[in-house]
């Protein structure tokens, strides 16, 4: 706001009220009153002249001079403006006041009507409790009308509350049991989370295990000798062959043992027909035995053939890998030969390199000898080149025998971890019995999971049949719904307070006014003054 000068005010105070006056400011408060209650006109000597109401200018104080009478003033210069300005600013500050005012309200509002609910569930509470307390004041009015005596009545509210105290005995004891099941019930879910997880640890582990296994059985076949593989295969044709005359053999004693079961069959039927009543029990024995036995027969001649399919997939499989092993043989020669000429190679470029120098050093020493220095300097500037040439392919050949002597221990030391690491993981038995071992604890785990499910559920029933419990479940119930009726009225509160925010309007107003007077500037600004 800007700041305006007391004379200024007072003058355009007195030029908005004072209408179609006579002179600029004339006080009437010391005007004499005469002895008939008549007032006196004041004369120029009795007359109280306001100097700050008095018209300034830009030469000073002027003189007091009479109006033009009119609906308005006629000069509207700075101080009127001013005066105009100052008003809308004071309408404003009233009326930002006043929703101020509003805003305070309202809050006081919002916060009183939080209390009046604590105070509403409150009375509702004694209320809830009176009425029970006139209840039991009307059961005693009615009996005392019916003419029971007070002996009686103090009789009978000794039994209600022995009543009272042995239910609220079983209701704790009710709930301490709950408790007690609750807890066991953590504990047990606790456990079989534990096992759970150790149980998913160990399967993820077996699963990690037996794939390293089979990369490293599949790395070792790809990569074992040639002459062992092949050692090694002839052995399993010669364990399958024995295999089979094995299962010949026994097919052979079991044809044998079924004659004689047959002979020995028909020696019993001849029996039976002689005392049939006594051996009948044996008779149904052997007719099962017999049918056993021909369902063996019946199925041996697939067995066989699956035997015999089996073992010629073997051999294809044996002809297979001994000709990967042989191209593998021949690569490994192929590789080496290449070693050889490579390391040859070298040799050879170093024992030229070695003649080389050596030409070099016999031809300067014989150029030096001569006394021709052009074709000297000639020789010499192409020996250098060719020197330098001859250092680079040195280099290169270092270089390269270098990176073949790296490859070698780095293919050495590869070949050196990967038998350790056959050496770990051939022992399949001890993989297998420690499969079976995990097997085993697992189907012990699913044993307990089930035993301990069966458990949860009967404490479940049994706990949802309880009295407490339900009471418990109806008071969550009721506790979320008044949650709910909380949150929603936080929301109502924020809701209104964003509604009665008065900082936006004030944001408003004040751009307003800024801009006003950035008008009322520039418009000053274009105007001339008038004296």
């Amino acid at each position: 706001m800007s700041a305006i000068r007391p004379g200024t005010a007072s003058r355009l105070k007195s030029a908005q009220i004072q209408g179609k006056s006579g002179t600029a400011c004339r006080v009437t408060d010391g005007a004499k009153t005469g002895a008939r209650g008549r007032t006196l006109g004041g004369t120029t000597l009795n007359t109280m002249v306001c100097v700050e109401d008095r018209p300034i200018t830009q030469q000073g104080l002027g003189g007091i001079k009479n109006p033009i009478r009119g609906p308005k003033r006629q000069i509207e210069d700075k101080s009127y403006f001013l005066g105009l300005l100052r008003g809308k600013i004071n309408e404003i500050n009233s009326e930002v006041g006043n929703i101020t005012r509003q805003l305070v309200e309202k809050e006081e509002d919002n916060a009183s009507f939080v209390q009046y609910e604590q105070m509403a569930e409150k009375l509702a509470y004694e209320i809830k409790e009176l009425q029970g307390e006139l209840g039991d004041y009307n059961t005693l009015v009615d009996k005392a009308t019916l003419g029971n005596n007070i002996t009686s009545i103090e009789m009978d509210l000794e039994d209600v509350r022995a009543a009272n105290e042995r239910a609220e005995r079983n209701l704790e004891m009710l709930f301490e049991d709950r408790q007690r099941k609750e807890s066991s019930l953590k504990s047990c879910e606790l456990e079989l989370k534990q096992i759970k997880q150790e149980a998913v640890r160990l399967f993820t582990q077996l699963h990690e295990i037996q794939s390293r296994r089979d990369q490293l059985l599949s790395e070792e076949a790809s990569k074992t000798d040639p002459q062992i593989e092949r050692q090694r295969l002839l052995q399993q044709v010669k364990s399958d062959n024995q295999e089979i005359a094995a299962i010949d053999k026994q097919t052979h004693e079991i044809q044998e043992k079924i004659t004689n079961k047959e002979e020995e069959l028909h020696l019993l039927e001849q029996q039976l027909d002689e005392n049939y009543n006594e051996r009948n029990q044996k008779y149904r024995e052997l007719k099962k035995r017999e049918q056993q036995i021909d369902e063996f027969l019946q199925t041996f001649d697939h067995a066989k053939s699956l035997e015999i399919s089996g073992i010629h997939e073997m051999e294809s499989t044996i002809i297979e890998i001994l000709n990967k092993t042989s191209n593998s043989i021949n690569n490994f020669n192929q590789i080496t030969s290449n070693l050889d000429v490579d390391l040859s190679s070298i040799e050879l470029i170093i024992q030229q390199d070695k003649h080389n120098n050596q030409i070099m050093n016999n031809t300067i020493q014989y150029l030096n000898n001569n006394n021709n220095n052009n074709e000297t300097e000639e020789v010499f500037n192409h020996l250098t080149k060719e020197r330098i040439r001859l250092n680079q392919d040195l280099l290169k050949v270092d270089h390269l025998q270098s990176k073949i002597t790296q490859e070698m221990e780095t293919l050495k030391k590869r070949i050196s971890k990967m038998e350790e690491e056959i050496t770990i993981f051939s022992d399949l038995d001890k993989l297998n019995e420690e499969k079976s071992r995990l097997d085993r604890y697992r189907d012990n785990l699913n044993k307990l999971n089930q035993q301990l499910s069966v458990e949860h559920s009967n404490l479940q029933t049994h706990l949802t049949g309880q009295d407490i419990y339900i009471q418990l479940t109806n008071l969550e119930r009721r506790w979320a719904q008044h949650e709910e009726i909380n949150y929603s009225l936080n929301e109502f509160i924020t809701n209104k307070r964003k509604e009665t925010d008065p900082t936006q309007w004030i944001k408003c107003t004040m751009e307003l006014v800024k801009n006003y007077n950035e008008h009322l500037k520039s418009s000053l600004a274009s105007k001339p003054v008038i004296a």
